[in-house]
């Protein structure tokens, strides 16, 4: 399947999603608190000149090259096994010209709370960008009520938890091709790549993109772009990624034959969501 080129950056954070035997920050560390990400950051690190500001607010992310100048926007997910995920669309053209760069974070696979600081961080573990407070400049606020902070750093219920002698299911075996059969022969694909990115492919010449970053127990997330209407299949898809914060892959001895397992997505609050079958046609 051909995937056109995009104008949007889009970027993860996720604890060292290619480094198995990176250690994840336990979910009760304030540090990796997802509300701790929230506020208004000035971007610097190698190649960086230090102008971009980049706002997370409660939900939603902004690109600013000045105050004046918006790049673009989308929104985030965090969790407080430390994954992030964020989507962004790049929209005014002199502020994406001048941004030099920062919009490539999409080498990003992880954070960490240096003090003040918050690093992002690639696959090695090598700091990629550093956001620092103290931006100069009127920018929108990026504040949290008492009730959202608690949400935000509220760790979901993962399927490990549910259901008796379930074992917590890897990165690696959710990253491959997952399909949902649709009418018509308009199966919906989803593309999970080891490096993070998402395509949702919904079988009319249409896709959706994102990110996606699973934790320790099974904890899930997935960012999706919410513009423009996919067929039946995928839009059941990306209803389902949209609330998703659980996953677990059963095998294809105890699912479905001829697969190489079966992709269950669960809500915040352990309630199954639905499932994809494995494509043993698609492997990264």
């Amino acid at each position: 399947m051909a995937i056109g080129a995009t104008r949007w950056a889009a970027f993860l954070l996720t604890p060292l999603l290619l480094a198995p035997a990176a250690a994840t920050t336990a979910a009760a560390d304030p540090m990796q608190q997802p509300s701790r990400l929230v506020g208004v950051w000035r971007m610097t690190g190698k190649g960086a000149d230090g102008a971009t500001v980049l706002r997370l607010g409660d939900g939603d992310a902004e690109l600013y090259r000045g105050p004046h100048c918006r790049a673009g926007g989308g929104s985030w997910k965090a969790l407080p096994t430390g994954q992030f995920g964020a989507r962004l669309t790049l929209n005014q053209v002199d502020c994406v010209a001048a941004l030099n760069g920062d919009d490539q974070l999409w080498n990003v696979v992880a954070f960490r709370v240096a003090g003040a600081n918050r690093e992002l961080l690639d696959e090695h573990g090598q700091v990629v960008r550093t956001l620092r407070p103290g931006v100069r400049g009127h920018y929108p606020a990026a504040v949290l009520t008492p009730e959202r902070k608690g949400a935000l750093d509220s760790p979901p219920t993962a399927p490990s938890r549910l259901i008796p002698g379930l074992t917590p299911t890897t990165p690696g075996a959710l990253a491959r091709a997952w399909t949902l059969p649709g009418p018509q022969g308009r199966d919906a694909v989803m593309f999970l790549h080891p490096d993070g990115a998402l395509v949702l492919a919904d079988g009319c010449k249409r896709d959706a993109f994102g990110r996606w970053a699973a934790g320790p127990d099974g904890e899930f997330l997935a960012v999706v772009d919410r513009g423009g209407e996919l067929c039946p299949a995928a839009e059941s898809v990306r209803s389902w990624l949209a609330r998703a914060a659980g996953a677990h892959v059963v095998q294809a001895g105890a699912a479905l034959a001829g697969t190489v397992g079966v992709l269950e997505l669960y809500d915040e609050n352990g309630s199954r969501l639905g499932a994809m079958s494995g494509d043993p046609n698609h492997w990264f």
